[in-house]
């Protein structure tokens, strides 16, 4: 079990660093005073390891968006993470950081300060109560509503659409904001199970068109929800390339991913991707993947013409998967 897990570990490690060199950049140089092992970078969305020589670093983390978030992290052989720093924000397009890891408390120091950077560390450092009323003051700076964003289950649905209200009527949007209230409307909702229909929903195809997924279909349907970021979600592109041939006159195939950026859905490993020659979606708000209950991928819902689920499949398994079809379509 323990080599398994370090397997599946080093696996999503390297498709971390993979998939990080393919998007918009921030140079980061720096120092770590101290001993530590396994050390990484981490943003918001992916780590990347530290080489280091005589204590100095070099890394290059996503900007896809700015103001970014960076910390210092390290991971054990079971998988386990530690932050070793605050999320320490950055918006320019290269910084200097040293991270004073010799004692307790840990300290850093960055050569451009994000304007904000005091107040995000209070709502992070803060307990529940507090955090809500940080992020209440502050909700016109960017780390408020992404703390928001990233603890929204430990607040009520009705705490995070107060603050979601404040920032529309302050005019603010952004990511946070949309994901936040998709995450509001998917948990009003009930989760569909098997045996019952779903609620129609939209998403985007790779034009920027909004598809829908509505109940009544004139074939059976296969959601697949996958993850440019999980190692098994890519490796089974092949095997359903596969079941597609075999069935797409009985089954529509319809691939969800739940990405952050557009750019990694279309364009990281874009040669296997390029197997999927059915409906291809990206869900940007998460809206689906939360209605869905999604914690696993890949993870297939196989669904009937009256829109009924027939039937809910956690894990890639092609032979389990094609019997289920075949059995369901008879």
């Amino acid at each position: 079990m323990k080599n398994t897990k370090s397997l599946l570990l080093i696996l999503v490690l390297v498709f971390s660093y993979l998939l990080a060199s393919s998007q918009k950049k921030c140079q980061i140089s720096g120092e770590i005073i101290g001993e530590g092992s396994c050390l990484y970078i981490s943003d918001a969305n992916e780590v990347y390891p530290l080489k280091l020589k005589d204590g100095k670093f070099h890394v290059q983390v996503d900007k896809s968006q700015s103001p970014t978030c960076v910390s210092l992290v390290s991971i054990s052989k079971r998988g386990d993470i530690s932050y070793l720093s605050p999320r320490i924000w950055i918006d320019t397009d290269s910084v200097q950081l040293v991270f004073d890891i010799s004692s307790d408390p840990h300290t850093y120091r960055i050569d451009q300060k994000y304007a904000h950077q005091l107040i995000s560390e209070k709502i992070e450092f803060a307990d529940k109560k507090t955090q809500l009323n940080l992020i209440r003051k502050n909700i016109d700076k960017y780390p408020a509503l992404f703390f928001l964003c990233k603890n929204k289950a430990d607040f009520s649905l009705s705490e995070i659409m107060s603050v979601c209200t404040m920032a529309r009527d302050l005019n603010i949007s952004n990511r946070s904001i949309e994901r936040i209230e998709a995450y509001a409307s998917a948990k009003n909702k009930t989760c569909p199970k098997v045996g019952t229909s779903f609620e129609a929903f939209q998403l985007a195809t790779r034009t920027d068109e909004m598809y829908q997924v509505e109940q009544n279909h004139d074939k059976y349907r296969l959601l697949i929800f996958v993850s440019t970021a999980c190692y098994f979600s890519l490796s089974a592109i092949p095997d359903l390339s596969k079941l597609h041939r075999k069935y797409k006159n009985k089954v529509d195939f319809i691939t969800i991913w739940d990405d952050n950026e557009r750019d990694t859905w279309l364009n990281y490993k874009s040669d296997l991707k390029s197997k999927i020659t059915w409906t291809n979606l990206w869900d940007k708000s998460k809206f689906a993947t939360t209605y869905f209950n999604i914690s696993t991928s890949p993870t297939f819902y196989l669904i009937d013409k009256k829109g009924l689920i027939v039937k809910r499949v956690e894990g890639m398994d092609a032979k389990k998967l094609n019997k289920t079809i075949a059995k369901s379509i008879r």
